[in-house]
């Protein structure tokens, strides 16, 4: 399978006062983002366990929102950047889809 066909899939793990109201806000706004995504909303980001991410690559995900430094981002996105969320998601897709799919799915 050549990466012009791969699909990645996406874990996004967002905070529910900041990133994932900023989702929200681009999905009421029109801002379209790939559907490789998949949110998890969690109280905040920062209590996410390194294991959380390693699991989720582990188990299929293709990128996590280190390592290579490649498959794994960090970004910032408040409540009012809805917008810059859509953004995010749509570079980071583009970013995986390039790698192809996970070395480290079991």
């Amino acid at each position: 399978m050549g990466n012009a066909e791969f699909e990645p899939l996406i874990i996004a793990f967002c905070c529910n006062w900041c990133s994932y109201a900023g989702a929200d806000l681009a999905g009421v706004s029109r801002q379209q983002y790939p559907p490789n995504v998949r949110i998890i909303r969690v109280m905040c980001s920062g209590m996410v366990h390194p294991n959380l991410v390693i699991n989720a690559l582990t188990k299929g995900a293709d990128g996590v929102i280190g390592l290579e430094n490649e498959r794994f981002r960090l970004e910032w996105v408040s409540a009012s950047e809805g917008t810059k969320f859509a953004g995010v998601m749509k570079e980071f897709t583009e970013e995986i889809r390039k790698l192809g799919p996970s070395p480290y799915k079991t």
